[in-house]
């Protein structure tokens, strides 16, 4: 009876710690995604901000007017941030928002689903603004690849939502055997906050996304 007590304790205590780690690993993603997430929007920050790359690459001085504009945030801290898994069922919901999308055979709707990443996303609410914010921000956006962090589970995408005019999307797609691709973009807000232009394109309900507030942010990024 004791040897069969102190055994069941025993498988007690490490479904205990395995249902610890699973969490940890959970917890530690998210915060890889938010920390090289803000990473990569700093990356675009520099990028607008150099006058040399800038003029190098865009002859109009109304594109680069736009990209002045971007330039003029601080975006080290992200006022909320959003994270939600990027399944197919969400390229199914972006789909329709595109031009042309009825006359997309699905094995070929199906393949975009490996190129749904940040800059689809963000064309999409930044062409409800002029031809050039689209232009300035396709001209910014940055990205990178990594080794697959522990505790990945699936592509997912960020929304960094900034208090100025500008706010970011940034998306981490599995791109090959043990490697990610990270991928940022500017959005541009308008009136309505970023979040609430996601919900209305997407259909976005609370529990299909975590959130994470200024002050759990200052936690993972200050250091």
């Amino acid at each position: 009876m004791c040897k069969k007590t102190v055994l069941m304790a025993c498988i007690m205590i490490s479904m205990m710690l395995l249902s610890a780690c699973t969490t940890k690993k959970a917890v530690d993603v998210n915060h890889f995604f938010i920390t090289e997430g803000v990473e990569l929007t700093c990356g675009m920050d520099e990028l607008s901000e150099s006058k040399e790359y800038v003029e190098l690459i865009s002859p109009s001085e109304s594109i680069r007017q736009v990209i002045n504009e971007m330039s003029s945030q601080d975006y080290s801290m992200p006022e909320n941030v959003y994270i939600m898994n990027f399944s197919y069922e969400l390229l199914m919901k972006v789909a329709p928002n595109f031009q042309r999308y009825t006359e997309i055979p699905p094995n070929i709707l199906e393949k975009l689903n490996s190129k749904l990443n940040a800059l689809m996303l963000a064309n999409m609410i930044n062409g409800a603004h002029s031809v050039e914010v689209v232009a300035g921000m396709s001209i910014i956006n940055w990205g990178k690849s990594y080794v697959q962090p522990d505790g990945w589970l699936e592509d997912t995408i960020l929304i960094l939502d900034y208090p100025g005019e500008f706010s970011s999307i940034v998306s981490f797609v599995e791109t090959g055997e043990g490697v990610i691709s990270g991928q940022a973009s500017f959005v541009k807000k308008g009136d309505t906050d970023i979040i609430t232009l996601l919900n209305e394109y997407l259909g976005l309900k609370d529990d299909q996304y975590e959130h994470y507030s200024k002050d759990q942010l200052k936690e993972i990024l200050v250091q």
